[in-house]
């Protein structure tokens, strides 16, 4: 039964400011998501896991150099640059992301347009009017809200430790700097993945199924592209489809060189690496927009 037959009325009272409305929708999502204990936790667990991983990193990379470890000690050299062990702990943490960040986003953003979906949602929040973008917006932030969690929190976790251990002051601004070039990555690939799972979210009605296929989805290239990589094809071009790979590699292009392991990814054209985080983002964007448009809203 459609809302006409229903005798539906649009809402006619006092409605909230444009950013009003935005931050709303993305605060009932987020409480949405934190009301279930499980994925709270496994959140939770896995932001704790990553400040951890950083930390660890980064004291046992400045305990090596303290006790004399050299750049002729690495296996190989990725820039050219002295050691550091901040920014090589940067480094290492963006080609790690790959090990949650899938998770995160098939938990925390794949249910959160199929949970409207399913409950016949979506006529009643646009009839109020919710404006289209005011929806995607909330449901964008409430996305980004736990992939920012996890993918900006441990390297700002690595940051405090380092300005905690320095001798003085005068490297915050440095050490800073270098914090911004693991954030900008950090944040492309939070909107890319926010906008892709909300994407095929708002293709389902079904919230498990919708977290599933964003796992494989988001999973696939990672896998495929970087098991074929040297045998189906040489062409460091094809890593980007990757999203991950292609994280890594602005990364390397904006953080300083240091002394590291030289990978796969640090071969990929930059033009490719923006564009493949570009593809990704505007697919979702697309899904969702072609998505809400078709919803049936009473005027």
């Amino acid at each position: 039964m459609s809302v006409d037959q229903a005798a539906y009325r649009p809402y006619e009272g006092t409605r909230r400011p444009g950013h009003g409305v935005v931050f709303a929708i993305a605060e009932t999502s987020i409480r949405r998501v934190m009301r279930q204990k499980w994925i709270r936790s496994l959140t939770l667990t896995i932001v704790v896991i990553n400040v951890a991983i950083g930390a660890i990193m980064n004291i046992s990379l400045n305990t090596r150099i303290r006790n004399g470890m050299t750049v002729g000690d690495m296996i190989e050299n990725a820039g050219g640059g002295d050691l550091d062990a901040f920014v090589m702990t940067l480094r290492g943490f963006l080609s790690m992301l790959y090990l949650f960040a899938p998770v995160i986003a098939a938990l925390t953003a794949g249910p959160l347009i199929a949970e409207d979906r399913r409950a016949r949602a979506l006529p009643l929040y646009f009839s109020r009017p919710i404006r289209h973008w005011q929806y995607v917006a909330g449901k964008m932030i409430a996305a980004g809200f736990f992939l920012a969690a996890m993918t900006l929190l441990p390297p700002f976790a690595v940051f405090g430790m380092e300005i905690a251990n320095a001798p003085d002051m005068s490297q915050v601004g440095q050490r800073f700097g270098e914090l911004l070039g693991a954030w900008v990555p950090c944040v492309l690939i939070t909107v890319a993945l926010a906008s892709f799972s909300l994407g095929i979210s708002s293709l389902m009605d079904r919230t498990t199924a919708a977290s599933m296929l964003v796992f494989c989805v988001v999973i696939f290239p990672v896998i495929a592209v970087n098991a074929a990589y040297g045998s189906v094809f040489t062409n460091p071009a094809w890593l980007a489809l990757d999203p991950f790979n292609s994280i890594v590699r602005i990364g390397h292009e904006l953080l300083p060189p240091t002394a590291g392991q030289t990978i796969d990814a640090y071969d990929i054209p930059l033009a490719n690496a923006w564009q493949s985080l570009a593809g990704w983002t505007a697919a979702g964007l697309l899904m969702l927009g072609w998505r809400i448009r078709n919803v049936e809203v009473v005027t």
